[in-house]
């Protein structure tokens, strides 16, 4: 009986060692999957998606949606499915172990696995495959035809002694061109090709083809370059222009009966060429020419087309849009570069300072100001601005006959540090010439109507919606009769608070729908009706958010009758749910699905069909794609990824409050391990940044970390992970994180799971700071990593944002940094909210990651942290990625610094040995050698 017993203890022993699952570790990352480029055609037929691991080879999937079957194709890279539904074509790029083999290697540019295009009818049945190509392209609503430039071809080398039989006569006629473009018809025999090919473009119906040539200069034959259009309906092909020394931009218009180029025939200087601007309109033979290369007249003097000039037509084709810049001088040849000074010279009435301006040189160089011509009056050539603080805003597609100008020149130097918006705002008329000005000192958001007939303002100053009707001059405020607020109330830092933002028009411009936290309201826009809650306020009532989710990205305004797919989320247990609402009439949302912890995203829907497809997710549940056709009362699940996290320790997302020290109550996340257990006790990661609740049904995919903890992965490793919210007041940003975070951290270890000795805190940027701030502040925690901080905010006021070369200071005086004031206004909220001022209390091994391209944080902040931690002896470690920035971003070192993150705090909360480079680092001498990885033994 004993022996019996023992057996099936045994038995039961092993059965739940089975079942137990593992925990993650830092081999699984490449395999991971993710869903991405999702699209339904316009149908309803057919699905397609890629699924990529975060490092090889893609698999695209294209689903049948009426027939439930599908088709997968390894390695597609890009796709177009035709409009009709009847073909697929695509580019397979080659495999990934091969390009990353070729690229070690360091091989040959053209030895380089090549692209391969493939082509088949709908549904897939049989794939052809063309062969290696440069670039394949069709029409954006083409169902025809399609073009394609084959790769070259590298002749093999002749290794044999033959002697070369062949004359000369037959060595010359050797063709100069291997690889013109072919252009093809789809389910069709036809092809055709033409040599040469520079660029080539499709009109947007894909019947028309525009090709620029570039003869070899060998060729005796074709000398000159070209423009070709070529109309594929009737398969014919006409020579546009000819003996040019260059041209640009080929554009058709909307219809596809029309062309503009611009075309130079010599040069100005040697930096510029004379550009004149040609069009062609269908059913004639040759080019009118619009602007000839001597053109000046409304042109500022020494400007005209340059090399980044650019071309479009309005929406309705009565316009081109192009652009012009002055000419620019040729570069100093003559003075050796020994004799010529190096030096910036920095002015303190720079517009922009020099940094900002040397980041921005080679943009600058390159930019050119919006002109216009009415084809009505077609050798009249009207620069709509001169002035690069000007933002043009072509309205209605460029349809309407003016544009709206903002105009931020006279307030650009003082939002370099106090992030004033103010503007002027001009209507500039095509017909007459006139700017005329309609707002002065504007500080707000504005935006015009789809049809041009209204400016929709937001007033910082007096936080109100209006409409400015542009052809009364009529202002209308919108909100003000209402007892709501449409700003946004739990903005913390000390600046202007932005709108909920608005949701689209009506057509013809009558009706706006603007947001409040929770409803959705309707306004008339000449203000001659009340306005009127769509959600009834039942979105405050019950706290609930509804937000309209945009489902085509073409439509311009809401069409009467129309039902608003609404995303509904509950801003107290943070549950997420989809709601139908029609347009016209104000009801409570019709529920679609039922409120629960999933989140919704990139939702599409097809152009003609109400059928659906969506990504649906939480903690545990993959983000995996589903398609409904029903409205959402069922749907069907098309992907089905990452089925190897069932075979690993994952967890669960709680909701957690809790009471600040200064009585505030406050909102986080608890993640705890699938297999917790509450008679343990669990080490804790604590990870913050400002507020992530909202976040609770997020999927965290298991990655290689870009600066953060991966909360999967610690988690999976018996961790339990806090992620508190943080309130803020200004001028006390490290205080309000201690009073959030600290308080948090407390009231959740009073949990009996909950080791409270074994804590730790980790950030990076704006959560770097603040963890470097809380160690000077408390010793609760055994462990901190901190990345990228600001260590010394009298020091990083006066920095530079590098990556972008712009000023810091309005960051502390109106962002994130929540000072609220300049250094000499309140050098004390400097100093306070500096943890290198406070370094002398610090009892808490730190570990910083700071990198020497970081363009948002100088990297002296990091230094100053660590040299006066290592001044005082304190136990801290930098690690300093060569060359990366802000965030990780090359994918060798995010599994570096995952492998370190996890010694360290493994180390301190767990106990483990140290590594090699936390006992006695790694001298420079063996950088590259060894990476310290090795664990000490006890």
């Amino acid at each position: 009986m004993k022996k019996y017993l023992l057996f099936i203890f045994c038995i039961l022993l092993a059965n739940n060692g089975f079942a137990q699952k593992k925990p993650l570790d830092h081999d699984v990352y490449d395999q991971w999957e993710s869903v991405r480029q999702m699209r339904i055609s316009d149908n309803g037929n057919y699905a397609s998606y890629f699924v990529s691991p975060q490092e090889g080879d893609d698999v695209f999937f294209l689903h049948h949606l009426k027939k439930k079957d599908k088709t997968s194709i390894d390695r597609v890279s890009s796709y177009f499915i035709t409009p009709n539904e009847k073909f697929f074509i695509g580019k397979i790029k080659p495999k990934f172990a091969q390009a990353k083999a070729h690229k070690e290697n360091k091989g040959k540019k053209e030895d380089a696995p090549k692209d391969t295009l493939i082509i088949a009818s709908l549904p897939i049945h049989k794939i052809d495959t063309l062969g290696a190509i440069k670039s394949y392209k069709i029409g954006e609503k083409g169902n025809q035809f399609y073009a394609y430039q084959p790769e070259k071809i590298k002749e093999p080398k002749d290794t044999t002694d033959v002697k070369d039989t062949k004359t000369e006569k037959e060595k010359q006629v050797k063709p100069l061109f291997k690889e013109p473009l072919v252009i093809r018809e789809l389910g069709s025999a036809w092809c055709d090709t033409i040599n040469y090919a520079e660029k080539y473009f499709f009109s947007k119906n894909g019947n028309q083809l525009v090709v620029v040539t570039s003869p070899n200069k060998k060729d005796t034959i074709q000398t000159e370059k070209q423009v070709i259009l070529y109309d594929l309906i009737n398969k014919n092909k006409q020579v546009l222009a000819s003996g040019y020394y260059k041209y640009l931009t080929p554009r058709f218009n909307e219809e596809g009966n029309m062309l503009a180029f611009l075309a130079a025939k010599d040069s100005v200087l040697p930096t510029n060429k004379n550009y004149e601007l040609l069009l062609h309109r269908a059913g004639s033979k040759d080019c009118e020419t619009l602007i000839a290369k001597d053109y000046s007249e409304n042109l500022p003097e020494n400007w005209a087309f340059t090399d980044n000039s650019t071309l479009s037509f309005s929406q309705d084709g009565q316009k081109i849009f192009t652009s012009i810049a002055p000419l620019t001088l040729p570069s100093d040849t003559i003075t050796y570069k020994e004799e010529k000074s190096a030096l910036d010279i920095w002015h303190y009435q720079d517009p922009n300072i020099q940094p900002s301006q040397l980041v921005n040189r080679n943009k600058e160089a390159k930019r050119t100001y919006t002109a216009v011509l009415h084809l009505n009056n077609p050798h009249t050539l009207l620069p709509i601005s001169t002035n690069p603080f000007e933002s043009i805003n072509r309205v209605n597609r460029g349809d309407a006959d003016f544009a709206i100008i903002t105009d931020r020149s006279k307030h650009n130097l003082e939002s370099q540090w106090g992030g004033n918006s103010s503007k002027d705002i001009y209507k500039f008329d095509y017909k007459t010439r006139n700017k005329k000005l309609l707002l002065e000192e504007y500080d707000g958001y504005i935006s015009t109507s789809p049809n041009g007939n209204y400016l929709l303002m937001y007033n910082n100053e007096d936080r109100n919606w209006y409409t400015y009707n542009l052809s009364t001059d009529k202002i209308t405020n919108l909100t003000s009769s209402l007892n709501v607020n449409f700003w946004d109330e739990k903005e913390d830092m000390p600046m202007d608070p932005y709108p909920y933002g608005d949701a689209g028009w009506t057509k013809d411009d009558k009706e706006v729908l603007i947001y409040d936290a929770y409803d959705i309201w309707k306004f008339d826009a000449s203000g001659n009706k009340a306005p009127l809650c769509l959600t009834q306020q039942k979105g405050r009532a019950n706290q609930l958010k509804y937000r309209h989710i945009s489902l085509d990205e073409e439509q311009r305004f809401f069409e009467p009758k129309e039902q608003l797919l609404l995303s509904v989320f509950n801003t107290v247990n943070k549950d997420m749910a989809l709601a139908q609402l029609n347009i016209d009439k104000a009801a409570e949302p019709k529920m679609l699905t039922k409120q629960e912890a999933i989140s919704y995203n990139k939702l599409l829907k097809a152009k003609d069909r109400n059928d659906f497809i969506f990504i649906k997710s939480n903690f545990v549940l993959c983000p995996d794609l589903y398609y409904t056709n029903n409205l959402f009362k069922t749907s069907t699940q098309l992907s089905h990824i990452n089925p190897q996290k069932d075979d690993y320790n994952w967890g669960t997302a709680e909701l957690v409050h809790w009471t600040a020290f200064d009585g505030q109550k406050l909102d986080g996340i608890v993640y705890k391990p699938e297999d917790f257990d509450p008679n343990k006790k669990y080490p804790v990661m604590i990870y913050f940044y400002e507020t992530h609740s909202n976040n609770l049904n997020a999927h965290h995919m298991p990655q290689p970390s870009w600066s953060i903890i991966n909360i999967s992965f610690y988690v999976s490793r018996g961790y339990v992970v806090f992620s508190p919210d943080i309130h803020y007041t200004a001028g006390l940003p490290g205080e309000s994180a201690y009073n959030c975070i600290v308080s948090g951290a407390e009231a959740l270890a009073k949990n009996k799971w909950i080791d409270k000795e074994n804590m730790a805190i980790q950030g990076q940027s704006w959560g770097g700071y603040q963890v470097a701030y809380l160690v000077t502040r408390t010793n609760m925690f055994k462990a901190a990593g901190s990345g990228a901080p600001v260590a010394n905010m009298t020091s990083a006021f006066g920095g530079i944002r590098w990556g972008s070369g712009t000023s810091r200071q309005v960051q502390y005086e109106k962002g994130q940094s929540r000072i609220g004031g300049t250094l000499w206004d309140c050098p004390e909220l400097y100093i306070l909210n500096s943890p290198v001022f406070r370094a002398d209390k610090i009892e808490t091994p730190l570990l910083i990651m700071h990198n020497d391209n970081d363009g948002a944080v100088p990297w002296y902040q990091g230094i100053e942290m660590f040299m006066a931690m290592r001044r005082l002896q304190k136990p801290v470690w930098m690690l300093q990625y060569n060359k990366e920035e802000h965030n990780l971003v090359k994918r060798v070192n995010r599994k570096d610094l995952s492998i370190r993150l996890q010694q360290f705090f493994d180390h301190y909360l767990k106990g483990d040995p140290k590594p090699e480079w936390m006992e006695s680092g790694v001298p420079a001498t063996r950088k590259g050698k060894t990476w310290g990885t090795n664990l000490m033994k006890h």
